[in-house]
């Protein structure tokens, strides 16, 4: 028995374009999920040292290669700057 694939295109959230297939039976429905929100944390000698750090590190955890909001401050001990990264993926 063959099944007929269907090729969707639908709107995630209003964010993202997802595609999904969905088999001619409606019992079986496959659809791809956005990652949603992410934020991420990371420490750094400098403040780009630990920028890039915390923009891998959401990019790893998001499964995207997007730029985050991303905020960084001087805390003064152990390395120096701490960074936070947060977003939709």
């Amino acid at each position: 028995m063959k099944l007929k694939l269907v090729k969707l295109i639908g709107l995630c959230a209003g964010l993202c374009l997802s595609t999904s297939y969905v088999n001619a039976k409606p019992s079986e429905t496959h659809t791809i999920k956005p990652a949603g929100y992410v934020s991420a944390s990371a420490f750094g000698y400098s403040e780009s040292n630990a920028t890039q750090i915390v923009i891998a590190a959401w990019q790893k955890k998001a499964g995207s290669s997007k730029i985050p909001f991303y905020r960084c401050q001087y805390i003064g001990v152990g390395p120096g700057w701490q960074c936070r990264a947060w977003g939709y993926a």
